[in-house]
């Protein structure tokens, strides 16, 4: 009876032990879903390197980062967007732009992350540890069910669960963009100046941008068309108006997997500026609209008096096959 007894609590402590050690070592789906809610919760001062690859080679920036759980703010310090600070609030993105005292604030462009459709289409590996500006990580692969589409490798904070570094490839397997912290404070809180717009400037804040069909065919003056085929893993998000300084006003439709987005913009009617010596509509507008991502590919084609702009981190054969499918 005894002995029983011993060698039952022996098996209840090997069981506790294990369950201490299974507690201790999430998985990478727990880890992935802990992360998202630590982006409305930390608070930091950081310094990070950004660079992005092309075939042409690659551009690099050092940014000082502020972010207070709900706000950041970003300022190149280097590279060519030298200078430049933006705000972001969730919901709209703000340039500032000094030499004109302006705030210049847009809708943000990516719709945010849906954990259900990102762990529908990606599988999350525990790939190790690592440490990054002196913080314990996980590494974590997003890799994708469809070989069409992006994969992403974080290094997480074990403790925060912040991204300190990232990496975005392809779906050709390249690299296409990285960010990694130099340096991070989480005892350092932002003060609340730093994600307000200076006194004394001034404002321009976008046209009202309906996310309803009825609202932005009242906008546009004609019904957006959906394309007959997206790939699988891409759920339908939402419409919205897209403006740029050339061609005005865009009809938008947004497509996401949970981690990477499909925009299609549609414009009825002549491009302001054909004729002048710049090019047709379609292509100053697609310019337009992938200035300043170099990741991003697009896909253009006219409809009778619509011209048609698939933009998205795609092969250029689906994106054509996204566009001709749009009838």
């Amino acid at each position: 009876m005894k002995t029983r007894m011993v060698f039952g609590a022996f098996g209840l402590l090997i069981l506790a032990i294990v369950s201490c050690i299974q507690a201790a070592s999430p998985t990478a789906v727990d880890i992935i879903k802990r992360s998202r809610l630590a982006e409305d919760k930390c608070c930091y001062t950081g310094h990070l390197k950004t660079t992005a690859y092309t075939q042409q080679g690659s551009v690099s920036a050092e940014v000082a980062v502020y972010d207070n759980g709900k706000k950041s703010r970003m300022e190149y310090v280097t590279g060519p967007s030298k200078g430049r600070v933006i705000l972001d609030d969730g919901v709209h993105v703000i340039r500032l732009d000094a030499s004109q005292r302006t705030a210049f604030a847009s809708e943000a462009p990516e719709c945010p992350c849906q954990m259900d459709l990102l762990l529908a289409n990606y599988t999350p590996t525990l790939q190790g540890n690592a440490k990054i500006a002196g913080r314990e990580c996980y590494v974590i692969q997003l890799k994708p069910k469809s070989p069409r589409d992006p994969s992403k490798r974080l290094w997480l904070d074990k403790k925060t669960m912040v991204a300190l570094k990232t990496e975005k490839s392809g779906a050709n397997g390249k690299l296409e963009s990285s960010t990694v912290y130099t340096a991070v404070d989480y005892a350092k809180r932002p003060a609340n100046a730093l994600f307000a717009v200076p006194a004394g400037w001034k404002t321009v804040h976008p046209a009202d941008q309906p996310n309803t069909l009825a609202a932005v065919r009242k906008a546009v003056g004609f019904t957006p068309i959906k394309p007959g085929y997206v790939p699988h893993s891409y759920r339908f998000d939402n419409y919205y108006l897209r403006n740029t300084p050339e061609c005005k006003q865009f009809a938008g439709l947004r497509y996401t997997n949970g981690m990477n987005t499909i925009s299609i913009f549609e414009r009825k009617g002549p491009c302001p500026n054909e004729g002048r010596g710049r090019g047709s509509c379609r292509e100053s507008c697609a310019a337009c609209l992938v200035a300043g991502n170099p990741q991003v590919r697009a896909a253009q084609r006219s409809l009778g008096d619509l011209a048609i702009i698939v933009i998205g981190d795609l092969s250029d054969v689906e994106l054509k096959k996204i566009a001709d499918s749009i009838k």
